[in-house]
């Protein structure tokens, strides 16, 4: 199964897109594989507070059952980009997952442009990139 954005190209498999999560996750000191309500877990009240990481909404999309959830809304999309592009430029990514990290980037900004909210959508034949 692939994870597709209703705006955009970024596109992972399902275990790129959670191993993405996960290095991202990492850049700023949250456990994605820790119960959402743990102390490193994104839920976790203490990532609430302000100031709040732009990027907490990215991990509330998730591809469950080939039904995806979750989304982030324009202003959210407006922080998160340049938060997400600061974070690839400050480490050593494998060339794909750093071009598919500026295109869910690019993404963003189209959709705090647009003013509409950036969703999972189903895996779907999209055709060659």
């Amino acid at each position: 199964m692939e994870v597709w954005f209703s705006h955009g190209m970024a596109n992972w498999t399902r275990r790129g897109w959670q191993e993405f999560k996960w290095c991202v996750g990492a850049e700023i000191g949250l456990n994605i594989f820790a119960h959402p309500r743990s102390e490193q877990g994104w839920a976790n009240p203490k990532w609430q507070r302000k100031p709040l990481e732009p990027l907490i909404p990215l991990f509330k999309l998730s591809p469950v059952k080939g039904m995806p959830e979750g989304s982030m809304t324009p202003e959210q999309c407006r922080l998160a980009a340049p938060r997400l592009r600061e974070i690839l430029g400050g480490r050593k990514w494998l060339k794909d997952a750093l071009l598919m990290g500026h295109r869910l980037a690019d993404a963003m900004e189209g959709c705090a442009v647009a003013n509409e909210a950036l969703t999972l959508q189903p895996s779907i034949d999209r055709g060659p990139l």
